[in-house]
């Protein structure tokens, strides 16, 4: 584009601030205030200030240095007037920098500072100009570097480094600090506090409907059942908006708000810790890594249904979508004989004397989608296996199973084991020893008012003090878990032994609750081949094949495959025994299920 004559060039004054929270301070009146630098060169001012509370990182995420740079290039810039290089560009790669010196180059711009005017046909100005840029790219990396590795201490000392305020808190400036300004820290917001913990409950246990069913849900059906009960999604508020007074803004829950609440970085939040660097440590902190730093005072959620939810999160995430939250009872277990490919419920209405039924076929999923092809489809001709017969066969199987290992008996000895191990002798021991941590603690304070210790000296004996009362608390939580760890097999052996028949009331749930069957058998089984056979009134199905989960081969004895055991940090100190606990669970709520009705003789 040709250049504008001379007589209508003007001086641009552009004026940026870094962050929000400078755009009140002393620094924009000054930049204002340089207007007058393009009136003493008799030029007419045209202010560029659509970039306030931007960072000068990039020149695109800049949309009025984007304009300005469009002006340049078409000739209309006689000069760029600003307070310093860096108001310009912070680039620490110096690209932008160089990109804004040739276009003022090329257009005979000139780059008005208070201190300095460039102009860049100058071959002294245009060295100038790139070390300008290079003292600025520098300033920028170790203010970057200072202030990266301040966030990540005042993480480590359990303190709120800044930042979005996460769902399920908000921040009070409370916080005293020597420059007069108060510093944020976070506080359980209980509203919010309530939907994350039934957000984790929704996710680990499902839902009962009112037709007394169970049915799992996924992070879809969490969403909406949140929604339903009345729960709102609130939108996150700048600073700036809250001083502002600004109300704060609520929607409906999404499948996103609950992925970040059960599968974001910053999720072990809820368990009460302060964390910083979890979605990326920065490149200036690698060396000690993400900050992960014990603050109680924000837990939300309780540990044992954390690890559920974690558990089940996992598990879902190694097998297919639609299996994420099963309701038909062999739906995901069931295989085909033949390929041994997974099967697919098909439902079927029929028409009957009695009216229309709804019935239930599994076929085989490779011969739906590729029919008998060789390699990928089912060169048998496919399978298919009435819901009725399949479930008969998986239940006579589990019956069988149960009756040989009388499961009461050995759940009841795994009890009698974990109390014997855990008495009432070592918590007292624990509580001793906490006692004698408090005592020293206050020794400690009074030899500080004494002037005993210098400061050295008195930090590393109040590290160990606190180090030794973590560790104490931690046995002292992992103790009380092995006695609620007793008391649940406890409860399971009563429900077992008042169930009576194990398999009279699988039967009455296959029917009753396909949903809670179905969680209940792929807690024993991975996956079941059944065959069946005979006239189609009189069809017969057996169990050919199967493979048992870890609980399933505990309980039904299968020889345990090699050991897979990996540490969990969220153990906290608890010891670890193979006890399968999903499965006690799933007895107390067959337990507390309506007796099933009694079997024909």
């Amino acid at each position: 584009m040709a250049a504008d004559s001379a007589d209508d060039r003007y001086a641009a004054l552009y004026i940026r601030v870094s962050s929000a929270k400078q755009l009140d301070n002393w620094s924009v009146p000054a930049q204002r205030a340089l207007e007058r630098l393009g009136r003493e060169r008799g030029l007419r001012v045209v202010v560029f200030d659509g970039d306030l509370g931007i960072s000068g990182e990039t020149i695109e995420q800049r949309p009025d240095m984007t304009r300005l740079l469009r002006e340049i290039e078409a000739g209309r810039v006689a000069a760029v007037i600003c307070a310093d290089w860096n108001r310009l560009s912070r680039d620490q790669d110096l690209i932008d920098g160089l990109r804004i010196k040739k276009a003022c180059k090329d257009a005979g711009c000139l780059i008005v500072t208070p201190g300095k005017t460039f102009d860049f046909a100058s071959e002294s100005d245009e060295l100038l100009g790139v070390l300008e840029q290079m003292f600025s790219a520098n300033q920028n990396q170790k203010r970057a570097k200072a202030t990266t590795q301040g966030q990540y201490e005042k993480a480590r000392a359990a303190g709120w480094p800044g930042g979005p305020v996460p769902f399920g808190y908000r921040a009070v400036y409370d916080v005293p600090h020597r420059d007069g300004r108060p510093r944020g820290r976070l506080v359980v917001e209980p509203a919010e506090a309530e939907a994350v913990r039934r957000c984790y409950a929704l996710y680990a246990d499902g839902v009962t409907g009112p037709d007394g069913r169970w049915r799992p849900l996924s992070f879809e059906g969490v969403a909406r059942q949140l929604t339903a009960e009345g729960y709102r999604f609130t939108r996150r508020q700048s600073r700036a908006a809250r001083d502002a007074g600004s109300e704060r803004v609520t929607r409906t829950w999404g499948v996103k708000d609950v992925t970040r609440v059960l599968a974001g970085p910053q999720r072990r939040r809820y368990l009460g810790y302060h964390l910083w660097g979890q979605g990326g440590v920065s490149k200036w902190a690698r060396a000690g890594g993400p900050v992960e730093a014990p603050a109680p005072e924000l837990r939300i959620v309780d540990t044992a249904l954390f690890l559920r939810a974690e558990a089940l999160r996992q598990k879902r995430r190694q097998q297919p979508a639609r299996l994420a939250a099963p309701t038909l009872p062999l739906q995901g277990l069931l295989r085909c004989p033949h390929c041994g490919g997974r099967t697919t419920g098909h439902r079927m209405r029929r028409a009957t004397a009695a009216g229309v039924r709804e019935t239930v076929e599994y076929l085989c999923l490779r011969f739906r989608h590729y029919g008998a092809a060789p390699g990928d489809g089912c060169p048998a001709g496919g399978y298919y296996l009435q819901q009725t017969s399949g479930m008969k066969a998986v239940t006579a199987f589990l019956t069988e199973g149960f009756a040989q290992r009388r499961v009461d008996d050995a759940i009841a000895q795994a009890a009698a084991e974990e109390r014997g191990q855990h008495d009432d002798g070592q918590r007292r021991a624990v509580r001793a020893a906490l006692d004698d941590v408090g005592l020293r603690e206050a020794r400690l304070k009074e030899a500080v008012e004494a002037g005993v210790y210098t400061l050295p000296e008195l930090r590393d004996r109040k590290d160990a003090l606190d180090a030794e009362r973590q560790r104490l608390t931690r046995r002292l939580e992992g103790l009380a878990r092995s006695r609620h760890t007793a008391d649940e097999l406890d409860a399971a052996v009563a429900s077992l032994r008042r169930m009576g028949s194990v398999g009279a009331t699988l039967a009455w749930l296959g029917d009753a609750d396909p949903a809670r069957y179905r969680a209940f058998v792929g807690l024993l089984l991975e996956s079941v081949t059944v065959v069946a056979s005979g006239p189609a009134t009189y069809r017969r199905a057996r169990v050919v094949d199967y493979a048992l989960t870890a609980a399933g081969r505990e309980l039904l004895g299968a020889p345990p495959p090699e050991s897979t055991f990996t540490p969990d940090v969220l153990a906290q100190g608890a010891e670890v025994r193979p006890l399968p606990l999903p499965f006690l669970r799933a007895l107390a709520a067959l337990a507390a299920l309506p007796p099933a009705p009694a079997a024909p003789a």
